[in-house]
């Protein structure tokens, strides 16, 4: 292990140089020192029969090695255990054969200073409208920041797949129906999983307003 004094475009680069290693081996090598711990034999057996069991905690190595900042690095790691939050199999999801979440951030989290900084994006002045952002009610859930904010719809969306009853989930994330209606309604177009539960959400509405109709005398 060295110590670069040079900074990089992606975590890639980055952990080749600290761990003397080719680029091209960075999925490998993450791959098989961030498994679960109790995982390392199953999963050696498993790689060689069944390859294609892993392709979810591949494809998350390979999206942490393209990140170059933080920012890619969070959704990489979140998207991961949104996965996990929704997989139901015994092998993925009870007896936890694949990536841990903790030990990636662990193994990966002090690389992130040796990335470029990244340029922010700018848009001409006129180009800028400023959204009014409403005023929550008092006893509504607290403010967030805003990647704080997607992070804990991405969890509401993996929630639902998962068949927890709507009124529980908002109940535990703090959300009424009406500002996630309208948060989702922000944050959709960039986040497809997020377009899906707004659609999903706005399905029931329509479905409830059905049924009081006809209940009416």
């Amino acid at each position: 292990m060295t110590t670069p004094t040079h900074q990089f475009d992606t975590l890639r680069e980055a952990y080749a140089a600290v761990y003397d290693c080719r680029p091209e081996e960075f999925e490998r090598r993450v791959f098989w020192r961030c498994l679960y711990p109790h995982a390392g034999l199953l999963a050696w057996w498993m790689w060689w029969v069944e390859r294609e069991f892993f392709r979810t905690d591949l494809e998350a190595v390979e999206a942490l090695g393209e990140a170059r900042c933080e920012a890619d690095f969070r959704r990489a790691i979140d998207d991961l255990e949104n996965h996990g939050l929704v997989e139901r199999s015994l092998r993925r999801g009870r007896l936890r054969i694949r990536l841990s979440p903790s030990r990636l951030g662990r193994v990966l989290t002090p690389l992130l200073p040796l990335l470029k900084p990244v340029p922010e994006r700018s848009e001409p002045a006129a180009a800028i409208t400023a959204i009014p952002s409403p005023i929550p009610a008092e006893g509504t859930r607290r403010t967030v920041r805003r990647v704080d904010e997607v992070k804990s719809l991405r969890r509401i969306h993996a929630q639902i797949v998962a068949g927890t009853p709507l009124a529980e989930v908002l109940s535990d994330s703090g959300w009424d129906r009406t500002e996630l209606l309208g948060s989702l309604s922000e944050h959709a177009g960039a986040h497809p999983e997020l377009a899906w539960l707004l659609s999903y959400l706005r399905l029931l509405d329509e479905v409830e307003a059905l049924r009081g109709a006809r209940q009416k005398p």
